[in-house]
Order: C-alpha cells, then structure tokens, then sequence
C-alpha cells in the first residue's frame, strides 16, 4: 500500500509540475513582457525548426513576484551564426526591464562573448 500511494504522489508531482508549463515562441510576445515563474522559450522556429533569416525581436521576461524571485535560464541548446566583424546574429541579455539597463551578456554561436 505504501508504495501504490508513493508512486500515485511521484506521478501526481510529474504531471503538475510539467503540465503547467507553457510554451513561448519569440516572434508571438515581440515588444512584450512576458510574467512566469517557468516555461519554454523557443525562437521562431519553435522546438523543432530554425529562426528565419533577419529577426529583430525584443522581449522582457519578470517573475510573478518581483520582491522574491528571479529569473533563471536554462539553455538545453543555443547555436546561432557567429557574430564575427559585426556580421551574423546573436542574442543580447539585460540586467534590468529595458535595453537600457547593463548589458548581462551577448550569446553568438554556441557560446557567450
């Protein structure tokens, strides 16, 4: 019996915590804020297919509760075209809610610069 109730509890805890997670695609929340406490971010291909050649988006990702969350990203994969002699592409991070505030990191390629 205690093992029947431990994997209802381990199935329950699967399915809520993965089915509330929501799925973003960057070209659908562009010059938006996004406000979660978890989810997918994809580019415009979605999980299965590339970004589209000369995309310019710029969103703004907050947790629920600003006083006692932050935001973590976890990138399972990033590759884009190297940002070589100002050609190519990249994604730029913010330390802050604008792109005004300092600049946490640029991403290019497979790596940050």
């Amino acid at each position: 019996m205690m093992i029947r109730n431990l994997i209802f509890f381990l199935v329950l805890f699967f399915v809520t915590t993965h089915s509330f997670s929501q799925n973003y695609n960057i070209d659908d929340y562009d010059g938006q804020t996004i406000t979660t406490c978890q989810g997918n971010f994809y580019d415009s291909g979605g999980p299965g297919l590339v970004y589209s050649a000369n995309e310019d988006y710029t969103i703004t990702i907050c947790p629920d509760n600003t006083a006692t969350q932050q935001i973590i990203l976890d990138f399972d994969q990033f590759t884009t075209q190297p940002f070589i002699a100002g050609n190519g592409d990249g994604m730029i991070i913010y330390d802050g809610n604008s792109t005004s505030a300092t600049q946490f990191g640029i991403f290019s390629g497979t790596s940050a610069s």
